[in-house]
């Protein structure tokens, strides 16, 4: 696989993720007037800017690549430390809704931790410049 195949398969990956987070905010909001207009003009946001993201990385930019290096390692540390926190809110409750706050945390994460793999692939690193 080429590094321009893992930059578009990663791309793609983001827009499932949008795609999941808008059913999330779906999920945690109801479905009311307000909620389906934010839900709707955040997915509108997150594939715009996967979008931007993608053509950017495939267009060899560096400073693209470096930024989303340091952003995806930032975000790794967040949803680690809100995993755990849900994690024991969770176990201080057993309030089972909290495990599906766990579960987007967990998806979260991984596609972290994915974009940091990709990002630091030597094909990927050469290709970027």
């Amino acid at each position: 696989m080429t590094a321009r195949d893992k930059i578009e398969k990663l791309t793609n990956s983001w827009y499932g993720f949008a795609l999941l987070s808008a059913a999330w905010s779906l999920f945690q909001n109801g479905i009311g007037v307000f909620s389906v207009v934010g839900g709707s003009i955040s997915l509108v946001f997150s594939l715009a800017l996967t979008y931007f993201i993608g053509k950017r990385l495939l267009a060899r930019s560096s400073l693209t690549r470096t930024f989303l290096l340091v952003v995806s390692v930032l975000s790794m540390l967040v949803g680690v430390f809100w995993t755990y926190r849900t994690g024991v809110a969770f176990f201080q409750t057993w309030s089972f809704g909290l495990l599906f706050h766990i579960a987007f945390a967990l998806v979260s994460l991984r596609m972290n931790f994915k974009s940091f793999r990709v990002l630091t692939d030597a094909q990927v690193a050469s290709y970027c410049g």
